[in-house]
């Protein structure tokens, strides 16, 4: 409650005491009670001197107030030891060692590889292939008495020993008469064709050879390994403009059998080619005998001959 100043009397709402009139003074209010002012960070006005500007235009400078000083900085980390470098020309230089990178081995690239396969498994059937043929199967007679087979002769003598068929001589029951070649020169069919070594000159006899028998007779008793012959006239002449087959006009030998002394033989089949055809044998002996077994029919065209040639015979082995 309030009263007057002056008579005591309570005072209303209003200021004026309604007893004597009198107008009671305004109590000034109680200042705030602010809390206490806590800790802070140091703020940017505090670092520059406040100041202020008075009515009258004049700028007045205000107390200055020591900041806060900001928390010391961290301590700098280590830093890494530095070693001279040997690239630097200033040897007070120095160099931060960093660490190795590892070097990864090279990669080879799929392709590579891939051709390094395909080329090895090329030389693989390469060496295979030349293996089968150097090292192909062959049926090797047994020698003795009575008559074995063989299959047909290789076209080359694969037989160790010398060519002994030159130093033999030959013996036919037939014999084609001496003509003249498509060059009109004089040309002999003797037997004594088969032992000079050129495919080019032959034995012939009129018609089908088949069961007639050729005689070789060597210097000396020997040591065959193979036998063998070319089985028909292995010849090619121009006869104008156009060129004559012998082989395919004339008939070919496709069997025969070679007996030898000791009553010992064996059959060779033979092929329709101009190679030497061979086959193996292991007897000893001084008399060959040749017998046709089989003979094609003539050819056909304007080679065509009805004659049996042999133009080749091959013996080899060591005399004894």
């Amino acid at each position: 409650m309030k009263f007057c100043m002056q008579c005591g009397h309570e005072l209303g709402a209003s200021r004026t005491c309604a007893g004597c009139g009198t107008t009671a003074p305004v109590e000034p209010l109680p200042a705030p009670q602010l809390p206490p002012a806590g800790a802070r960070y140091p703020l940017f006005v505090d670092e520059v001197d406040s100041v202020s500007v008075s009515t009258s235009g004049r700028v007045l400078a205000s107390p200055v107030t020591e900041p806060l000083l900001p928390p010391p900085p961290p301590p700098p980390a280590p830093r890494a030891e530095a070693e001279p470098s040997m690239l630097w020309d200033d040897p007070d230089a120095t160099q931060v060692r960093l660490p190795a990178v590892p070097v990864l081995p090279p990669r080879r690239g799929g392709l590579a590889t891939v051709w390094l396969t395909l080329g090895a498994l090329v030389l693989g059937l390469l060496v295979l292939g030349g293996w089968l043929l150097t090292h192909g199967s062959h049926s090797k007679p047994e020698a003795g008495h009575g008559r074995s087979t063989a299959g047909a002769g290789s076209a080359t003598p694969s037989a160790s020993g010398d060519d002994v068929a030159s130093t033999a001589t030959a013996k036919a029951p037939v014999t084609r008469a001496p003509g003249v070649d498509t060059q009109g020169r004089p040309t002999t069919y003797d037997a004594s064709n088969m032992l000079d070594g050129k495919p080019s000159t032959a034995w012939e006899m009129p018609g089908d050879g088949t069961g007639k028998a050729l005689t070789f007779t060597l210097a000396a008793p020997t040591h065959l390994t193979s036998v063998g012959l070319v089985n028909g006239y292995a010849k090619t002449a121009r006869e104008g403009a156009a060129t004559v087959d012998w082989y395919a006009g004339n008939r070919r030998v496709l069997k025969v059998e070679w007996v030898f002394d000791d009553g010992s033989s064996i059959s060779q089949d033979l092929h329709q080619t101009k190679e030497l055809q061979t086959t193996k044998v292991d007897v000893t002996t001084k008399t060959v005998t040749l017998r046709l077994l089989d003979v094609s029919e003539a050819g056909k065209g304007p080679a065509r001959r009805d004659m049996t040639p042999i133009s080749e015979v091959s013996l080899t082995g060591q005399a004894s």
